[in-house]
């Protein structure tokens, strides 16, 4: 049987795989073992709070973190850590899901809006962007906000980059005064 879009049902497979991984306390030790690593632990955790498996696990430690460390600092270096992972996943969707977007953009899906050609510009322009970035401030893994944002041409690498960044930061702030 061939799919017809392979690697956007391998990503909603790994989202039901984090349901089942997470409905447990199966990362303790790791948590654990971040958090007595002090600020390399908030770049680490910063690192995987982008990505769908370790998102819960790097939200929890942020927590934690929130009460040991300075919260500027750990906030700070989070954010970067938080860049470099949506950094890579928008660089992966950019290039190999391309062929997908495409093929969605042409279906008969998204003939409704292409024929209305205000709701579709007031779609793209401002609702799309809108919640991707939403997605990308919350604990909730990344790579559908990033996905949003690649979608969008307009978007190049730098502007992602100081978009990841704060919005990241500024979650990740929430999460740290949540620990205080």
């Amino acid at each position: 049987m061939k799919l017809k879009y392979p690697k956007f049902t391998i990503l909603l497979l790994t989202y039901a795989v984090v349901i089942f991984l997470f409905g447990g306390k199966l990362f303790q030790g790791i948590n654990d073992w971040v958090v007595g690593l002090g600020y390399w632990g908030a770049l680490l955790a910063g690192i995987f709070y982008a990505y769908s498996f370790t998102a819960g696990a790097a939200t929890a430690i942020l927590v934690i973190l929130g009460g040991e460390l300075n919260m500027i600092g750990a906030g700070l270096l989070a954010g970067a850590g938080a860049l470099i992972s949506d950094f890579f996943i928008f660089k992966f969707i950019r290039h190999s899901f391309e062929d997908e977007i495409n093929k969605i953009s042409a279906s008969h899906f998204w003939d409704r809006w292409r024929d209305n050609y205000r709701l579709n510009l007031i779609f793209k322009k401002y609702i799309l962007p809108i919640v991707g970035a939403i997605v990308i401030a919350s604990p909730l893994p990344d790579e559908l906000g990033v996905a949003m944002l690649a979608s969008d041409k307009l978007i190049n690498g730098r502007i992602f980059a100081i978009l990841s960044y704060a919005l990241n930061t500024a979650g990740i702030f929430v999460m740290l005064l949540i620990g205080k």
